[in-house]
């Protein structure tokens, strides 16, 4: 009985090593062959500038939203891209500071702005209760600190435990 088993093993053992080899053999002539036939495809690069609406040219970071715009920030203010047009917000919207730095969207779909000199900064799109729809800010001010070289925030990083209710950033050593 145990040489039956051992011979079972034997064959099991040889059968998976050869299915192995045949597996590895056949994969390495489909990429010697196909890679032959397979050209890359060339997607095109669309370099948007001022004049497509960006408040400045150099961008300090590119964010993703769960919504597929890109949001864009600058110097010079942070800017919305639907695929079509920039919507950009600076200090005239309520913006604390023109200079953005990062851009963090939570889960709840709430906007937090890091900025490098007037703290941290929540998107309002919406009217808050106490505002009047003409004369609102889009942005609440969060400062951390006394002054602009204090309220520097270089990048927002959501965490388990919050501060508050639902605060969280990260601030230059030193």
């Amino acid at each position: 009985m145990r040489d039956n088993k051992n011979d079972r093993r034997k064959v099991f053992t040889s059968a998976h090593r050869l299915c192995g080899v045949v597996l590895v053999s056949s994969l390495a002539l489909a990429l010697l062959f196909g890679a032959r036939s397979v050209s890359a495809q060339q997607l095109p690069v669309r370099t948007y500038t001022t004049a497509d609406g960006l408040p400045r040219d150099l961008v300090l970071r590119i964010v993703r939203d769960s919504h597929g715009f890109l949001w864009f920030c600058t110097a010079d203010g942070l800017s919305r891209f639907n695929g079509y047009e920039f919507t950009t917000y600076g200090v005239e919207q309520g913006l604390p500071h023109p200079f953005i730095n990062h851009l963090l969207e939570t889960r709840r779909g709430v906007y937090w702005i890091a900025t490098n000199g007037g703290g941290v900064a929540r998107f309002n799109p919406a009217p808050l209760p106490n505002q009047q729809p003409q004369v609102r800010n889009l942005f609440t001010a969060y400062p951390v600190g006394d002054g602009p070289a204090t309220n520097r925030v270089n990048i927002l990083r959501p965490c388990g435990a919050s501060v508050g209710r639902h605060r969280w950033w990260s601030l230059p050593p030193g």
